[in-house]
């Protein structure tokens, strides 16, 4: 179990571009939608599908070049590409390197990059929700470059969350789940299940996901925290452990990111 550190929102850039390297590569995902009712019980949209997300550094390890390859059809609404010859459907999400890497989806947005995890969201909850809006939260952990953990290839987890901005506070509407294994077939994610309910705050979903996500953002006044906690197996039949990255918000912005330690249903807060 990592022990708890905090990521520093205006850290070290030189430090944080070395972790943002670290999250690069070719991963092949298993990634599943749901839609969230008024009780924030999460309804699965459809079956599970599969893309590949592959932030490409060049050579010289200064920039990033970030495609996506989708099923077709299953790519993000009003984006444009081109279909590859393997029936993939590539979107190019543009180049990165230290002067853009802490805004990745614009002005508005913040990135911050610990060892195997990021944090993804708005800057400001409050500049970025005008009302009926969207608001995006993306948190990442990925398992160790030794492969100590898993006994196999690097395997990343992701949980994006999207809120639709009032004029005070946000409402959870969808989640996705990414369940990712570097440069190979992706992971087999298995689940029956159509819907998921918070217990105590939490959902336990599939690919070892436990999240905490509140139903309300509160845009200017007040805090929230979002987390995820991956619970995995080093070997087959092997001991469990966790990690988890969390999301700490205050009037609005962006104010802290913890990893390590994880907390759960039935830990006390960091």
């Amino acid at each position: 179990m990592r022990p708890t550190s905090r990521v520093l929102v205006a850290g070290c850039p030189a430090e944080q571009w070395r972790n943002y390297l670290g999250l690069t590569g070719s991963w092949h995902g298993t990634w599943q939608r749901y839609a969230a009712d008024k009780a924030a019980v999460l309804w699965r949209l459809g079956p599970s599908f599969c893309a590949v997300c592959a932030p490409t550094p060049a050579a010289d390890g200064l920039s990033v070049r970030h495609f996506n390859r989708y099923e077709e059809g299953k790519q993000p609404p009003g984006r444009t590409g081109r279909l590859l010859e393997d029936g993939l459907f590539e979107i190019d999400f543009g180049q990165f390197d230290q002067s853009n890497f802490f805004t990745p989806f614009g002005p508005a947005s913040k990135a911050v990059y610990g060892s195997g995890c990021a944090v993804l969201a708005p800057a400001s909850l409050a500049a970025s929700g005008s009302p009926g809006s969207l608001l995006a939260i993306e948190m990442i952990l990925a398992s160790p470059s030794s492969t100590s953990v898993l006994a196999q290839a690097r395997q990343r987890r992701r949980l994006v969350a999207m809120y639709r901005a009032g004029d005070s506070a946000a409402e959870l509407e969808s989640v996705t789940t990414i369940v990712e294994q570097e440069g190979g077939v992706a992971v087999s994610v298995d689940s029956n299940a159509e819907n998921f309910k918070p217990e105590l705050g939490w959902y336990n979903l599939p690919g070892g996901i436990v999240a905490q996500i509140p139903p309300t953002l509160p845009l200017r006044i007040g805090g929230t925290e979002l987390s995820m906690l991956w619970q995995y197996r080093e070997a087959d039949n092997g001991p469990s452990d966790s990690d988890s990255v969390s999301a700490q918000f205050s009037e609005g912005l962006l104010a802290s990111v913890f990893q390590g330690s994880p907390k759960g249903p039935e830990s006390s807060s960091i």
